[in-house]
């Protein structure tokens, strides 16, 4: 059987396929990051779910995770994987590869990921050309479900949410201000959390306030991971990811307004690639090395 991973820091979404490409099975856990959570704690994670398969089972996993951005990072996982299935074929990229191949293919494109976090890249068909450095959700991730949940907290506490949406938080989260700092300072997923307050007011998208930060969060991601690409006045630009898909019109409304030609918004890569895709992309890494 073949496994495919695609794992953000909020979900680990995954696959499963018979050898003739049939999907079997598919499923989510508890997401991880490899440049935030400990090798122990993606340990657990990896561990922790009753899998409806057995390991030895697996002959060929493709993982492709946030925070596998650095060869250290790539090394760490293929490593840790191997270990678990040490039966199978294990290649590991990360997410950006899986968005591009999920929603650009064998063409060029700008891709986006759009959801926890977010990235950007230029894909020229088979790999990642030009990258944005991925800064996470302290520095970067602009317009992600993290980064509108932090302007969302900050104006919450700072007496400057309008009152209805602070009534709306309060309804559907705890906002005691321990509560939330525990979270954001000593919990395991901070981001995770942003981005959870973020998703509790996004069905007020029509609200005056949210559409302000959502403009000013597209116009920080366009500027810092799509105008710095030349070939993003010659390709389409792709998104992925859960928030993308929630913005898809106004994303789509804000690109016209700078002259950009969007391509495909996708919630979840993974639904959208099938093996061919992915053995074609292994092939073309094999002829590089």
């Amino acid at each position: 059987m073949i496994l495919i991973s695609d794992c953000g820091s909020s979900l680990c979404k995954w696959s499963l396929f018979d050898n003739r490409g049939e999907k079997i099975k598919s499923w989510q856990s508890l997401g991880f990051n490899f440049s935030i959570h400990s090798e122990a704690k993606i340990m657990e994670m990896v561990y922790h779910p009753k899998w409806p398969f057995e390991r030895s089972d697996i002959s060929a996993l493709w993982f492709f995770g946030a925070g596998l951005n650095s060869p250290e990072h790539l090394d760490k996982a293929y490593n840790l994987f191997s270990g678990v299935y040490s039966r199978a074929k294990v290649e590991v990229g990360s997410d950006m590869v899986l968005a591009a191949l999920a929603t650009a293919g064998s063409e060029k494109g700008v891709c986006c990921i759009m959801g926890t976090g977010s990235n950007s890249a230029f894909w020229n068909g088979f790999e990642m050309i030009k990258n944005t450095p991925s800064l996470g959700y302290l520095l970067g991730d602009e317009a992600s479900g993290n980064y509108f949940g932090k302007e969302i907290l900050r104006d919450y506490y700072y007496r400057q949410l309008p009152k209805e949406l602070c009534e709306v938080l309060e309804n559907r989260m705890e906002m005691d201000l321990n509560t939330v700092t525990d979270e954001l300072y000593r919990g395991d997923k901070p981001n995770k959390f942003l981005a959870g307050v973020f998703g509790c007011l996004t069905d007020r998208l029509d609200h005056p306030y949210i559409r302000s930060i959502v403009a000013s969060g597209l116009e920080k991601f366009f500027v810092k991971h799509i105008d710095v690409y030349g070939e993003s006045r010659e390709w389409p630009i792709h998104f992925s990811g859960s928030v993308a898909k929630g913005l898809e019109e106004q994303i789509r409304k804000f690109a016209t307004t700078k002259g950009y030609v969007i391509g495909r918004i996708v919630k979840n890569p993974l639904e959208e690639i099938n093996l061919k895709d992915l053995e074609g992309y292994g092939d073309r890494k094999k002829q590089q090395k």
